[in-house]
């Protein structure tokens, strides 16, 4: 037994000095694939720690104090250098989860996140941002940011939005606008203290244009959602993301080549609902978001024109958004006539077309659509926008229609709601 520990000794000692066995140092995919995997659990101050540790830190004797890590100097790497990659992964851990802690403060923990948690994230990703286009310009390093880069920054507002719906502050107010004059008025913001995330949303989408950087379909629809609490200013952004021929060109894969008249009088092709998630539908549908929040019922029923003139088909999320429009406008009754309407019901059909000018059987009609197949998702979120809005009577009808159907049983998770 004692020859055989020896042995082993003697094995342990020849691996610890057997240098083809050492680990090689670390390059740049080791420290993008790191800063990647502390993003997505979301740790913040690690995934900025290891950014700090890699060489050529820019920080030094700059104003950049704000990314600037506590980590030891001793523990930077010259010949390592972050490129645009690896800008984006620590970026990418600013957006989302709630289990760091801010990075106003470095090193003082804060349990539970605010709005003020998430406005240091957005200002630390603009900061990253600067950084990385300085980094280009004076150092002459690959890291200029590009469409991923603004993407991620777009998606770190959101945030924002979100935590000012969990906190319940949106005062809502209604508008006449209509979709065609988008593009030239500029219209009070839903909500005052929200302007400057519009400013930076409508900054950033100037920046990629002026710099030539492509603005994709995720690109729309984070600029939309970043701006989802106030409906007039994500439309704009859609007017924008219409009269944008080079990404409209990126759908043609999708197209038929005909072509009608839209708002700014653009040509679009044809997409249908097999398209790519990242085609009209999905901005479209963004912008439907944004007004359903609102609860603006006109400007639901421009949308949905504007679907039509252009040929897009909706889809389930078009129509759940529409049901939560009405529920937020206090009119949850179209909920139950909308689910009718799906079903091919021509005098639920005509009280909407009446009360909102939304014609959902013609527009099917026109854009000689497969009629949709009620499914579980739809009663769901019929019950959800009732009982959201104290109308327990009307999801008990919605309840008791979809089992009349014959075809879908209430799950746990439609029952759930009542609960």
């Amino acid at each position: 037994e004692g020859g055989q520990l020896g042995g082993v000794n003697r094995e342990a000692k020849a691996f610890k000095n057997e240098e083809s066995w050492s680990f090689p140092p670390p390059n740049v995919y080791t420290y993008a694939s790191a800063i990647s995997s502390c993003a997505r659990c979301h740790k913040v101050e690690e995934a900025f720690s290891i950014l700090d540790r890699m060489g050529g830190d820019s920080n030094s004797g700059d104003n950049n104090s704000d990314i600037a890590s506590d980590a030891p100097l001793a523990l930077a790497t010259a010949t390592v250098l972050p490129n645009t990659w690896v800008y984006n992964a620590a970026m990418t851990a600013c957006v989302g989860g709630s289990s760091s802690s801010s990075l106003n403060n470095r090193g003082k923990s804060q349990v539970g996140w605010t709005r003020n948690n998430y406005q240091n994230r957005l200002d630390t990703v603009l900061a990253l941002l600067d950084r990385m286009e300085e980094d280009a310009r004076l150092r002459g390093r690959n890291t200029l940011p590009d469409t991923i880069s603004y993407n991620i920054a777009l998606s770190a507002i959101d945030n924002i939005n979100d935590a000012v719906l969990s906190g319940g502050k949106i005062k809502v107010e209604r508008s006449s606008m209509t979709i065609p004059s988008l593009h030239e008025s500029e219209s009070p913001s839903l909500l005052t203290d929200e302007s400057r995330s519009e400013r930076i949303v409508f900054d950033l989408l100037n920046r990629m244009e002026k710099r030539n950087i492509p603005r994709d379909g995720i690109t729309y629809r984070n600029a939309i959602t970043a701006c989802k609490l106030e409906p007039h200013a994500a439309l704009r952004i859609l007017d924008m993301s219409l009269a944008d021929s080079t990404y409209l060109d990126s759908l043609s894969p999708f197209s038929s080549g005909r072509t009608r008249r839209g708002v700014a009088a653009t040509s679009l092709r044809r997409i249908d609902h097999h398209a790519s998630e990242m085609g009209l539908i999905f901005i479209v549908n963004a912008a439907l978001s944004s007004c359903a929040i609102a609860g603006d019922m006109h400007l639901v029923s421009n949308l949905l024109a504007l679907m039509r003139e252009n040929m897009v088909t909706p889809n389930s999320a078009t129509y759940k958004h529409i049901m939560k429009a009405m529920g937020n406008s206090g009119d949850c009754a179209s909920v139950l006539s909308l689910l009718n309407c799906l079903q091919g019901d021509a005098k639920s059909n005509q009280e909407l077309l009446e009360k909102y000018q939304i014609d959902i059987i013609g527009d099917a009609k026109e854009l000689k659509l497969v009629p949709i197949v009620l499914e579980e998702q739809h009663y769901t979120a019929a019950i959800s926008v009732c009982l959201q809005n104290g109308e327990l009577k009307l999801a008990e009808s919605a309840l008791q229609s979809m089992k009349k159907s014959g075809r879908i049983k209430p799950s746990e998770h439609s029952l759930q709601e009542f609960v």
